[in-house]
């Protein structure tokens, strides 16, 4: 495990700024909005459906902290959106990133190797423009090039949310801090270079992870600015499999494997999670490594921690705390994530061998290793 840098290695301007929402497709909108709604407190921005004019599809906009986090699924069997979740379940089809220049950026993706499927398109509002493409990225995950005029809480199609959702309690979600993708061997370094060059991403951070049962190895690209992080993740070699190999065989190809939510009080969330019967990951129980300074500084919150299942660690000059939730859905594909940076930026390699090996112990009982 290492860190490979903080900062991006080249010296043009930053066309990336940050994410502009991410989309999930599911196979029943209105119940997963419930979800996320009542029992993660994300209220509901804005919507599409029969009522706005939209016959194929049912969209809701919710505000995940500052990142808006929209919820489609189809009103028939036919249509692109349909044949996603009939393929993956429900999941993580587009990663929207905003960009100073759609056009530019669009033009660099596709020179890269992306797949043009959508060119750049302008929709106009009272409050805002929004112009937007969209380019394919890996599996069936694409990115939507975002660029703004005003108009943060809208999208094509969407029009601002009329129906009382049930009344949400604030979780404390300030953003989506990264997303997690799993990979066919052989594709990992390949799909570095492409953020690298499509979007002018760098290497941050590197590891590989190995048990006696399975193994994986990561490599995490960031944008300039870091408000976006994709770890990449490919199943080790010579053991019997992953939780790589175990998503892509459920998912059918590469995908989203988990979102994480960036959260100010990663103890105090987890626990109203759990009120409200959100199950959670096990992890093994963590060494003591902590320095007689640091039991005293923070032994409540590292007992915190270990008796909600929180994995904490020293990471760079700060903490990190991380917990994941069970799979959402029947198949063993995609999660969420909790975690809380004090000063971190990056990784740490304890934390994610800890989370790992939690994985492990579920893909047994689940008979896939």
């Amino acid at each position: 495990m290492s860190v490979i840098s903080s900062e991006p290695s080249g010296a043009e301007p930053e066309a990336v700024l940050g994410l502009d929402y991410v989309e999930l497709f599911v196979g029943n909108a209105r119940q997963t909005t419930y979800f996320y709604t009542s029992v993660l407190g994300l209220p509901v921005r804005a919507y599409a459906g029969f009522e706005t004019g939209q016959a194929n599809r049912s969209s809701y906009l919710l505000a995940a902290g500052d990142v808006p986090l929209v919820i489609s699924a189809p009103v028939s069997m036919a249509g692109p959106i349909a044949e996603y979740v009939g393929r993956h379940g429900d999941g993580v089809r587009d990663i929207a990133f905003a960009v100073d220049k759609v056009d530019d950026v669009f033009d660099r993706a596709i020179k890269a190797g992306a797949a043009p499927l959508v060119e750049p398109t302008v929709t106009e509002w009272d409050d805002g423009v929004m112009t937007s493409a969209c380019v394919g990225a890996f599996g069936d995950v694409v990115h939507s090039l975002v660029q703004r005029q005003g108009g943060r809480w809208r999208l094509p199609g969407l029009a601002p949310a009329t129906m009382a959702p049930p009344d949400p309690t604030e979780t404390g979600v300030k953003s989506i801090d990264h997303l997690a993708v799993c990979l066919d061997e052989g594709r990992l370094d390949r799909l570095v270079e492409f953020y690298t060059t499509a979007f002018g991403f760098h290497e941050s951070f590197d590891d590989y992870v190995a048990t006696s049962r399975s193994a994986m190895r990561g490599r995490v690209v960031e944008s300039a600015n870091a408000s976006i992080r994709l770890p990449l993740w490919e199943a080790g070699e010579g053991l019997r499999g992953s939780q790589v190999s175990e998503f892509v065989q459920s998912h059918n190809g590469p995908g989203i494997q988990h979102a994480a939510f960036l959260c100010d009080d990663v103890v105090a969330m987890t626990a109203r999670l759990r009120e409200r019967g959100i199950e959670f990951l096990a992890v093994p129980e963590p060494r003591d490594e902590w320095t007689p300074a640091e039991r005293e500084s923070l032994g409540d919150l590292i007992a915190a921690c270990r008796t909600l299942g929180i994995v904490i660690e020293r990471s760079g000059s700060g903490l990190l705390m991380q917990i994941f939730t069970m799979p959402l859905q029947s198949r063993p594909t995609f999660f969420w994530e909790l975690i809380e940076r004090r000063g971190s930026r990056s990784f740490a390699g304890g934390n994610i061998r800890a989370l790992f090996e939690g994985v492990e112990e579920q893909q047994v009982l689940r008979g896939s290793l």
